[in-house]
């Protein structure tokens, strides 16, 4: 179940384009995405960016992600921020043309746990939707 908060800033940033969304989100006023620090801010700012640069390789992309994600829950702090919708928002479409097999999971573990925990707080049409607000 998605949290009032986390809602009503969805909701917000839906009826917005890629600029205003990070205007935004990094201004703080959608502070359930925003990170709690001007560093997290600044790391959320690199994500997006991050997500706009991935290529059709995004098997490598993935990869990278995984690693990351390897000591993490979230990609940036300890809770959800607009780099983890952008970042999913990015990878669903691979993710969703993976077959999942024991090998696959096992060798994106990280990225598979990280993508089911954003899809049980936001639901997949809100995902979809940041793919197209954010052209990617």
């Amino acid at each position: 179940m998605i949290d009032q908060n986390l809602e009503a800033c969805v909701n917000l940033v839906q009826k917005q384009n890629k600029e205003d969304i990070l205007k935004n989100v990094l201004a703080g006023k959608c502070h359930i995405l925003s990170g709690k620090s001007q560093e997290d801010k600044v790391q959320i700012y690199q994500w997006v960016e991050y997500a706009e640069s991935m290529s059709s390789h995004k098997l490598t992309y993935a990869e990278e992600v995984n690693s990351y994600l390897a000591s993490r829950t979230f990609i940036v702090g300890h809770s959800i921020t607009a780099a983890d919708v952008v970042m999913a928002a990015a990878l669903q479409p691979f993710i969703k043309s993976l077959h999942i097999t024991p090998e696959t999971q096992w060798e994106l573990c990280h990225l598979v746990r990280w993508f089911q925990l954003i899809q049980h707080l936001l639901n997949t049409s809100q995902i979809s939707y940041f793919r197209k607000v954010l052209y990617l």
